[in-house]
């Protein structure tokens, strides 16, 4: 836990597991409580969910590779697996989490990655702004989301949030 973020980890496993097969793969995100009360109109939950993160990554994405699981079968070297793990954690997830240690941390790389095409929610970073002092910035960017909501229902939303945060949408 950092001051105005967590850290978050998820071992999924995968539905199509059996007694003598089993998937699994880890996720990862940054847990912010700024998102509850707003985008989330619920209380946080009281232990910080990878689901209710921003910048979610699964871990092959976190070593640029085609979506990879774990596998577990009565046949597999666990020493093998064991090495597999611990080298993922120590030397891709650590040192993935390693580089946000401030809020203006996560909100670089939110930025940058909307730059690059990669999007998470929009909402997210507006309420990001918000939260943490840059109400020019979140403004500008409600109005923006808002312009180009192409459905009624994201235009309601839309409009229904930005009357939380106190801000404008035209």
């Amino acid at each position: 836990m950092l001051p105005d973020f967590a850290w978050t980890v998820h071992i999924q496993s995968s539905l199509r597991n059996t007694k003598e097969d089993v998937e699994f793969t880890i996720n990862t995100g940054i847990f912010t409580d700024t998102l509850f009360g707003t985008f989330y109109d619920w209380e946080r939950p009281k232990f910080p969910l990878e689901v209710y993160s921003v910048l979610r990554l699964r871990v092959s994405a976190l070593k640029n590779m085609p979506d990879a699981w774990y596998r577990l079968t009565p046949t597999t070297d666990i020493e093998k697996l064991k090495r597999q793990l611990q080298n993922d954690i120590e030397n891709v997830i650590l040192p993935h989490f390693a580089q946000f240690q401030t809020i203006e941390d996560v909100i670089k790389e939110m930025e940058r990655r909307e730059e690059q095409g990669e999007y998470e929610c929009p909402h997210f970073l507006t309420i990001l702004y918000q939260a943490h002092g840059d109400q020019d910035a979140a403004q500008k960017r409600m109005k923006k989301i808002y312009s180009e909501c192409k459905l009624d229902s994201q235009k309601e939303f839309t409009r229904e949030l930005a009357q939380r945060l106190r801000l404008d949408v035209e």
